[in-house]
């Protein structure tokens, strides 16, 4: 028996070409979409079709390709010892690279920036709230105290 889950297996009606483990398989690995539309067998507008006619099949590859932007990470920590033989100069293009599209496609954790949130304020109810708890608040001087060592 074979042990390869056919799209037609799980998700009826999608071309009985596309090898879904197949597809999953490039996009945990963190392969570039061409190669997962490729291995499909696709367009680029016919993938787009097709992810919107299946959310669930968005869904999974969506799923797989971020755990494959983390498998990409995790392949820097060890980009030296798995190339001995190339150039350090072309082992630094490389990571250097990765580390760019990691930060675009995740900017969240792999991004060099740190992004506020920020949210519009009306000034004119801003300063009306000011004014309601200035006059909210008591100002009537305490009455001194007589000092005890005079």
């Amino acid at each position: 028996m074979n042990d390869v889950v056919k799209s037609s297996d799980t998700l009826p009606g999608l071309p009985p070409w596309v090898d879904l483990d197949e597809v999953l398989e490039l996009a945990i690995t963190g392969q570039p979409i061409q190669k997962i539309i490729k291995a499909m067998g696709l367009s680029l507008n016919a993938y787009d079709k097709l992810l919107n006619t299946y959310p669930l099949l968005k869904e999974q590859i969506t799923r797989a390709r971020n755990e494959g932007y983390h498998s990409l990470a995790d392949s820097m920590l060890t980009l030296l010892e798995d190339n001995p033989e190339q150039s350090p100069h072309a082992l630094r293009i490389k990571f250097e690279s990765t580390k760019w599209y990691l930060s675009c496609r995740v900017p969240q954790v792999y991004g060099e920036k740190i992004f506020m949130q920020t949210e519009d304020i009306n000034l004119r109810d801003a300063m009306l709230e000011a004014k309601k708890r200035a006059q909210a608040i008591d100002v009537t001087p305490i009455p001194s105290i007589p000092d005890p060592f005079e």
